[in-house]
């Protein structure tokens, strides 16, 4: 498929890699003494891409809105939720078909699973 497809495709329907309900399993590149209150939030944390659309559930706190792929390559897809400020991309990267790697900067990563 060529790149311009690919992206057509990717920006109609969302990317496809990302489909489904992926639930925090831990987070990485916290201090050690924060590991386990980290990993504790990280387990409360699902993320739903169905299309365009990208749901967040944090406990009962849930907020969904579109997003746009500004970037794939390989397994890695940049995104921008129209909820985030223009600036604001989100990086996700696939690890595994069931692994997905979130990362929310300096260092800090949210590693989630497939359910």
């Amino acid at each position: 498929m060529g790149l311009v497809a690919l992206w057509s495709a990717c920006t109609q329907q969302g990317v496809p890699q990302l489909q489904g309900t992926w639930r925090g399993s831990k987070a990485e590149g916290v201090r050690p003494e924060a590991q386990g209150v980290a990993n504790q939030w990280v387990a409360q944390l699902e993320l739903s891409f169905k299309k365009d659309t990208l749901s967040i559930s944090l406990g009962t706190d849930k907020k969904t809105g579109h997003y746009t792929l500004i970037q794939a390559q390989e397994n890695t897809f940049v995104i921008l939720a129209d909820k985030d400020k223009p600036n604001e991309t989100q990086i996700f990267t696939l690890i595994t078909p069931n692994t997905l790697k979130w990362s929310v900067g300096e260092g800090q990563n949210i590693v989630l699973t497939r359910r």
